[in-house]
């Protein structure tokens, strides 16, 4: 793959990261606030659990784009992820600019 897409990937997965650790967190918080019993508890914790493995999954593919990029040359030459096509227009007429007859 690409270097600069590997660099993207990983900045997007930094980014889910930072997200999944501030879900995480706020939610041991509400955990924290409702105690230890009761249904409210009992979803509060449920939903805890499934931002603590979406926050796993998420580290997994942060060291995984880590460990790709690491093995991606920094000087490695790639296709470009895009081509700019452009023509220029048609020539046109010389201007001739008028003279004046004083």
């Amino acid at each position: 793959m690409d270097r600069a897409v590997l660099i993207e990937h990983l900045s997007q997965a930094e980014r889910h990261v930072a997200d999944g650790v501030r879900h995480v967190e706020q939610q041991r918080e509400r955990v924290k606030e409702l105690g230890r019993g009761g249904p409210d508890c009992r979803r509060a914790v449920s939903l805890l659990e499934q931002f603590e493995v979406l926050l796993a999954m998420h580290i997994q593919d942060r060291n995984n784009i880590t460990a790709e990029l690491a093995k991606s040359k920094p000087d490695e030459v790639t296709e470009p992820a895009l081509t700019i096509v452009f023509e220029l227009p048609p020539k046109a007429p010389h201007f001739i600019a008028p003279t004046s007859n004083h």
